[in-house]
């Protein structure tokens, strides 16, 4: 399969992928099989080190079955007379299997969302909600993760200035202030991700 972001070839890879754009709707998917013969990666051993006091984890070296997809969709409100609305959905799913059995540690759960984008000359508004399901399809001696829901706003407006201009954001993340715990994290067990936070500024540009 050819690995665009590299600019190479890659034996024991099949990517698949279909997009669409008018203007009345775009959309694209895409799905790909990844096989490794020699596939690198760090796994719990289950035992805690005993002049530390920590977990103890071992790399290894296996053959693994990486396959997955993903898909987004977005679709222009043409009812909307000023200004642009956009509707976005969005979602996506990886599984990772050791082929001498079990499962690969740290493989992010599937999520799915939606957004709403809003242009209107020099203001931008977004929202978007984002579903992490819990991840339970774990390696031995590895914890899972519960599922969490993630919703951003954000807000900008841009001033044109005589050279350049100025740009003022605000922008807020986990409103519903969940306890999130990327499973993709070293640090899932012991450190969640930020709670709801707000942050704002002014950018000038020449």
């Amino acid at each position: 399969g050819v690995h665009g972001a590299l600019g190479r070839i890659e034996l024991g890879s099949v990517d698949l992928g279909v997009r669409h754009s008018d203007e009345r709707i775009a959309w694209n998917v895409g799905a790909y099989f990844n096989r490794y013969d020699n596939y690198i990666f760090v796994a719990p051993t289950g035992t805690v080190d005993a002049e530390d006091g920590l977990p103890v984890f071992a790399y290894r070296q296996e053959g693994v079955n990486l396959h997955g997809f993903e898909g987004e969709l977005d679709v222009p409100v043409r009812a909307v007379q000023t200004g642009d609305l956009m509707l976005r959905f969005m979602g996506d799913y990886l599984r990772g299997e050791v082929r001498s059995g079990g499962d690969l540690p740290s493989m992010p759960p599937y999520r799915f969302g939606a957004g709403v984008d809003y242009d209107l000359d020099a203001l931008h508004l977004g929202l978007e909600v984002m579903r992490h399901a819990k991840q339970n399809r774990v390696a031995n001696d590895e914890l899972p993760t519960d599922g969490y829901t993630l919703v951003s706003l954000d807000a900008s407006y841009r001033w044109p200035l005589a050279q350049g201009n100025v740009f003022a954001f605000l922008h807020g993340d986990n409103l519903l202030d969940e306890e999130a715990r990327q499973h993709t994290s070293a640090q899932k067990d012991i450190v969640p991700l930020p709670g709801r936070g707000v942050r704002a500024g002014v950018r000038v540009e020449f």
